[in-house]
């Protein structure tokens, strides 16, 4: 959401009141408390579980069903085809490190300390 925050300032500012706007009526149906909140989280309160999960399942569904502002959609649209881009350009990934004795031992090329520790090469040479 920092992403969106910085290319759609506008926009998000009006997702974020329908989004507060959601959760308030639904907690309110179920007679919840709000403890506090901070950007799009909430802290409440409840007085049973039950009320709590119905609150809950009824929030989600209620920002599903909601009618987003179509410049939200194109600002997540661009967002999400720039980490795409980025993600498949990369010639290296991210090894846990319990695996890096065992990729060794089985003939991985693994780059050295001195580079970034727990990464696998690719043996793409494009």
């Amino acid at each position: 959401s920092t992403k969106l925050w910085e290319i759609a300032p506008v926009t998000m500012n009006k997702a974020l009141a329908a989004h507060d706007l959601i959760v308030r009526q639904e907690m309110q149906k179920f007679y919840g408390y709000e403890v506090f909140s901070e950007g799009d989280s909430f802290t409440m309160a409840f007085h049973t579980p039950g009320d709590a999960l119905k609150a809950c399942a009824n929030i989600q569904s209620r920002l599903q069903a909601s009618v987003l502002d179509r410049s939200l959609f194109l600002a997540c649209r661009h967002i999400y085809r720039m980490d795409d881009a980025e993600s498949q350009s990369a010639i290296s990934r991210r090894v846990p490190t319990f695996l890096r004795a065992l990729l060794e031992e089985r003939g991985f090329p693994m780059k050295s300390s001195g580079d970034r520790e727990g990464v696998l090469e690719s043996n793409n040479t494009e």
